[in-house]
């Protein structure tokens, strides 16, 4: 769900640039989760039938359609986000393709707040 008070993705710094390198992203892990090993089903049935890639129109096509219907999608995530590293904002070595649920798993444990300190055993 999109939340009506956050910005823009172009005004998040999200561009043309990115809008490359996510591509660039998504073809380097072979449109593959890096967590999960979730793939668009145009993807995984060309490999399942040992078919070529699909063209690039069709691939993001089927993720569009999947994103604009709230089913798994693909996300080109920072790996160290930009909050820590902003250098890193544009270093494609810093991308990763995570599926949605596996970006949002991923950015609820790196806004986890550390302590420092452990949870007590219990006994």
């Amino acid at each position: 769900m999109l939340d009506a008070s956050r910005e823009t993705s172009t005004a998040r710094g999200y561009d043309d640039v990115h809008r490359r390198l996510r591509l660039l992203c998504f073809i380097r892990d072979n449109w593959c989760c890096v967590d999960c090993g979730w793939m668009p089903d145009c993807v995984r049935d060309s490999q399942l039938y040992d078919l070529d890639e699909p063209p690039l129109d069709v691939i993001l096509e089927e993720l569009r359609r999947r994103y604009n219907r709230n089913d798994r999608h693909l996300h080109a995530d920072h790996q160290i986000p930009i909050e820590r590293r902003p250098d890193l904002r544009r270093d494609l070595d810093n991308y990763r393709t995570r599926c949605n649920e596996c970006h949002g798993a991923k950015t609820l444990r790196d806004n986890v707040p550390t302590t420092g300190r452990r949870k007590e055993q219990v006994p």
